[in-house]
């Protein structure tokens, strides 16, 4: 029995809509995705830079740290609305996001897209804010050998992202 079959039999049956988590042959895809508030929040924030940009008295050193701070907000924001493709064949996990901006950015800074099974140091879970806002979620997170640690997917239950990310540490790690 392949490992994405394994960790589906094991994981039982999923009953969340969001992350939507496909399991196929050596292969578990993750998708978060973002509710149409989440778009809305990163339209806001782009258009801020845009709106100091009107502005004629400002400096270019602030308009840039505007502009560096609404990138870094539109990150934060949507990093956590990621595809991930979890490969057992490959033994590497890819990481892309939907918006191009914020595949560019993690190009721009050397942040990984994939790493291979060797690379992964943990896979937890871990509670923080959602967007923001005073609403708490669970994260699944995969620590790097190299980097620092990288958000795979936001669960509202506890039980399920710890339950996954225990099933993928008994397999990708203590294997």
């Amino acid at each position: 029995m392949d490992a994405a079959s394994q960790i589906k039999r094991q994981f039982g049956e999923i009953n969340f809509y969001n992350p939507v988590i496909t399991f196929k042959y050596q292969r578990i895809d993750i998708e978060t995705k973002l509710k149409t508030i989440g778009y809305l929040n990163i339209a806001a924030i782009l258009l801020v830079p845009v709106l100091f940009l009107l502005l004629k008295d400002i400096r270019p050193a602030i308009y840039f740290l505007i502009f560096v701070t609404s990138l870094f907000i539109i990150y934060s924001f949507s990093s956590g609305s990621n595809k991930v493709e979890i490969d057992f064949f490959y033994k590497r996990v890819r990481i892309k996001n939907k918006l191009l901006l914020i595949n560019s950015i993690r190009k721009l800074l050397k942040l990984p897209t994939t790493l291979f099974f060797p690379e992964i140091a943990d896979i937890y879970n871990t509670e923080g804010f959602y967007y923001g806002r005073n609403q708490t979620r669970n994260f699944l997170i995969i620590k790097s050998n190299r980097h620092r640690t990288i958000r795979l997917a936001t669960f509202t239950s506890e039980k399920d992202s710890l339950r996954l990310a225990g099933l993928l540490k008994q397999v990708i790690i203590e294997n």
